[in-house]
């Protein structure tokens, strides 16, 4: 659950990519993983739990997602399918790849 979530890095919303479409999320970065939920209350469960280690974070060009207001980035790790987030700004979006990056080093799980 949310609220058991220890080390908070990094929280607020992201778009996930699931089957084509964008779903908005509240997504957080604890202990080297990132999670997504549905909303920021703490009794809601994690629909989405994703260790970091040994993964590249990488933006993802307009052309590519067809995505004119957004500001899209994919998480790939091998042997894994890749996760693709987008945020309305590109400060957001920087801060979320950085804070990913550097949680993919230090993984705690």
């Amino acid at each position: 659950k949310l609220r058991d979530l220890k080390d908070i890095h990094t929280s607020g919303c992201l778009r996930y990519r699931k089957d084509g479409r964008f779903y908005k999320m509240h997504c957080v970065l604890s202990r080297g993983c990132f999670y997504a939920f549905r909303s920021d209350k703490g009794d809601e469960i994690a629909d989405l739990c994703f260790a970091l280690n040994q993964c590249n974070v990488n933006y993802i060009p307009e052309a590519e997602e067809r995505t004119e207001s957004l500001f899209a980035f994919k998480v790939n790790k091998s042997n894994c399918e890749s996760i693709s987030l987008c945020t309305d700004d590109h400060g957001t979006m920087m801060k979320w790849m950085m804070a990913m990056q550097f949680q993919s080093s230090k993984v705690m799980v």
